[in-house]
């Protein structure tokens, strides 16, 4: 099983793993609307998905986060967990980690610094 094709989803190196972290699916909306079933809104084709692979080339659904959808977000492996930051759809300025990719904890609902997206965090 794969994932659906996205744009601005993260990808890290955790525990010998790879995770895909969101990402929006830009050719979701167009396919929906040329079949006349969707609304083709950004918002609808972005994601939460988590997904892993121990090869790169075979890959599995972990969970849906219960983070919103993100697009263009801060991804990085710090102190033992993934960390979520930000993203470019609606800025969010929250902050999530997860020991296993799996299961997630909301850090902090804001943040000191200005709201923004296409964070790069190392």
């Amino acid at each position: 099983m794969a994932w659906s094709p996205r744009d601005g989803a993260q990808l890290v190196s955790f525990q010998d793993k790879l995770f895909l972290l969101g990402g929006w699916n830009q050719y979701a909306g167009e396919r929906a609307d040329l079949a006349g079933a969707g609304t083709g809104s950004f918002e609808s084709e972005v994601c939460s998905e988590v997904w892993c692979s121990d090869d790169g080339g075979n890959w599995s659904l972990v969970t849906t986060a219960p983070w919103s959808g993100r697009h263009m977000h801060g991804a990085v492996v710090h102190d033992g967990h993934i960390w979520v930051v930000g993203a470019e759809n609606g800025t969010p300025d929250d902050v999530w980690k997860s020991k296993d990719g799996a299961n997630w904890e909301l850090v902090a609902t804001t943040v000191p610094w200005q709201e923004r997206g296409n964070q790069m965090v190392t």
